[in-house]
């Protein structure tokens, strides 16, 4: 024997209850425009920034983020000349002479030299998603610490470079 359903009773259509939220869950949902604010709930439930000094020491990460990822940036393309210039000794060994200073200088095994250059990718592409998604909090402070962070970054690691393309902050190239 089946057991008959209740019967369904729409809740919107009552007098007494609202299809819309109340108020309160509407003041703690995300903000998605942008604004100003110091009491911003950043990537986790526990990094919510509950005083001013909670907020500025999380400007200040994100902004250090930033010049992270050009660091790791240009430490990937220092590590890809050098793997470059090894291998080219390495094909040119018998034009070099044994007292050549670049003939003696250790080479890098060429696994090891993809595994470093993989990890650095993986570090450099999640920092740069984790920013893309600080951007996505809508905080004013908190965009402007990643754009600032990344620009700064740039000047101090990589803007002397020659040749240097540009890449989308959430994809490193």
């Amino acid at each position: 024997p089946r057991r008959a359903l209740p019967p369904v009773t729409a809740v919107a259509s009552s007098p007494t209850h609202s299809a819309a939220p109340p108020r309160a869950a509407l003041a703690a949902m995300m903000k998605m425009y942008f604004h100003w604010g110091t009491r911003e709930m950043i990537l986790f439930k526990t990094w919510d920034t509950t005083n001013e000094g909670s907020y500025w020491l999380a400007i200040f990460l994100v902004f250090f983020t930033g010049i992270l990822i050009e660091y790791f940036h240009q430490w990937r393309d220092r590590l890809q000349k050098r793997i470059s210039r090894s291998s080219n000794r390495n094909n040119n060994s018998e034009l070099e002479s044994p007292l050549n200073e670049s003939a003696l200088r250790p080479s890098i095994h060429p696994l090891a030299a993809r595994l470093i250059r993989s990890g650095l990718y993986i570090v450099q592409f999640a920092a740069s998603y984790i920013l893309m998604l600080l951007v996505m909090t809508y905080n004013a402070g908190i965009f402007f610490a990643v754009i600032l962070g990344a620009g700064v970054g740039h000047f101090l690691f990589r803007s002397g470079e020659s040749g240097t393309g540009t890449t989308m902050a959430c994809h490193p190239d």
